[in-house]
């Protein structure tokens, strides 16, 4: 697993909870400009396992300039074998929207929502780095209204297919002693059946209007986990004919924690990362 406290993407830690073991990892070489911080700090983090070189690595790209009408990112990539990060590419078209940690790792690739920019109007796109051949390529978006009020998309693992999730936010005035406002979201879940064709997008379902803030993850046996104030949600696609019916409820200490709360599925492994033990 990897851990990150920083919007620039240079502080990171590796957990392995099966083996007990905890490291942290070197700062990249070259830092992405402290005056940007909170303001072009567009930074994409992805971590993922490269089966040819056996070796695990972590990927950042993060906001570079803007040139000619076009903005660009720059990419480094820790590997794990070697503990140290490589500078991959320089300029790199588009940037990753909003930091970001890469939820679909698909075909041996990460996924980032990206944004670029060309004729001076910006679009957006998926951005993709392979794990393996170190490659960033573009895969288009299904050709429909991303960008509307109240509007968010995300790329997701579909039980390993890509996936984006458009989440559709309106809301409501929820009477109690308080007097808030709840959130009512809808999501439509588009797959690509056959992996970068993008001919083959094609909406799957719509599950909602749910009480929830954002959906943060897909388990591996369909279902959806949601984050809703201090409240976890599992959606079992399985058993739901329709919205609301059959929602597992978890607890969660703390107010407010929905706008930082990320979800990964993971693989159990004993492999080192040469790290410090630390007890359960």
């Amino acid at each position: 697993m990897c851990l990150n406290n920083s919007t620039l993407g240079d502080t990171n830690f590796l957990f392995n909870p099966a083996a007990s073991e905890f490291k942290k990892l070197p700062k990249p070489d070259d830092l992405v400009d402290k005056h940007i911080e909170g303001i072009f700090a567009l930074t994409g983090l992805g971590f993922g396992y490269d089966p040819e070189s056996n070796d695990y690595k972590l990927v950042r790209f993060s906001y570079s300039k803007e040139l000619k009408d076009q903005i660009y990112s720059e990419v480094d990539a820790y590997s794990l074998s070697t503990n140290s990060w490589r500078r991959k590419d320089m300029l790199v078209p588009g940037v990753v929207f909003e930091n970001s940690f890469s939820k679909a790792v698909i075909n041996v690739a990460l996924h980032w929502r990206g944004v670029a920019k060309k004729r001076g109007f910006y679009s957006f796109l998926i951005l993709s780095f392979g794990i393996k051949n170190e490659a960033t390529q573009y895969i288009k978006v299904p050709e429909i209204d991303l960008d509307g009020d109240g509007k968010e998309w995300y790329p997701f693992d579909m039980n390993g297919s890509l996936a984006i999730v458009i989440s559709s936010t309106n809301y409501q005035e929820y009477r109690n002693t308080f007097n808030i406002w709840e959130y009512r979201n809808t999501f439509d879940i588009w797959a690509m059946n056959e992996y970068r064709v993008e001919e083959s997008w094609t909406k799957q379902l719509t599950v909602g209007p749910l009480s929830v803030h954002s959906l943060v993850g897909f388990g591996k046996n369909e279902e959806l986990l949601f984050a809703s104030h201090s409240m976890m949600l599992l959606y079992d696609l399985q058993r739901v004919k329709t919205p609301h019916d059959d929602i597992s409820w978890a607890n969660i200490t703390g107010d407010n924690f929905v706008h930082c709360i990320e979800a990964a599925n993971h693989i159990e492994s004993l492999v080192t990362i040469e790290g410090t033990k630390v007890s359960a």
